[in-house]
């Protein structure tokens, strides 16, 4: 099929419920005039803790823990899309500044522990790295003027261009 589809959905309703019965102790009414007009037994009430974000992001947990969910997230630089990439995972695992950082393509998956495995170009095996050498892939930042500053600023656009 092509286009665009839907491939995973999530829901939330809020734990408090409200019966009609309970509703004909606060307001002249009875649950049978409720229901023979609306259809509706009960209904969800959302706490001072359960607003539309809340929800959102609740029912947005759900489907993205389904399998065959893909997000795409692209833009301009320095337009937050690592900080949203951040905030979805609930931890800092992209760099994320003013100035443009990543440098690379991320894919991110669901696993039972967390990994970081590098492909590269070049084609050669992916590589297992640590957390730290993964957020030390950043974008080339030439510093000054210098032929050593220089020099350090190729070797990091050559690193960068290989992965």
């Amino acid at each position: 099929m092509k286009g665009l589809h839907i491939v995973a959905t999530g829901r939330y309703a809020p734990e408090k419920i409200v019966t009609n019965d309970d509703l004909s102790r606060i307001v002249d009414t009875s649950d049978e005039w409720i229901y023979t007009r609306t259809g509706m037994k009960k209904r969800h009430f959302c706490s001072g803790e359960e607003g539309n974000v809340f929800m959102a992001s609740e029912a947005a947990k759900q489907a993205l823990l389904q399998d065959g969910f893909n997000l795409v997230v692209v833009g301009e630089f320095s337009r937050g899309k690592s900080t949203f990439i951040n905030a979805m995972l609930g931890k800092r695992v992209l760099p994320a500044k003013s100035n443009p950082t990543t440098t690379i393509i991320n894919r991110i998956t669901y696993g039972q522990t967390p990994e970081y495995i590098l492909h590269k170009r070049d084609g050669s095996s992916p590589e297992s790295i640590d957390e730290k050498a993964f957020k030390a892939i950043t974008a080339a930042e030439c510093l000054g003027d210098s032929e050593e500053d220089l020099a350090e600023y190729q070797e990091a656009c050559n690193r960068a261009a290989s992965i």
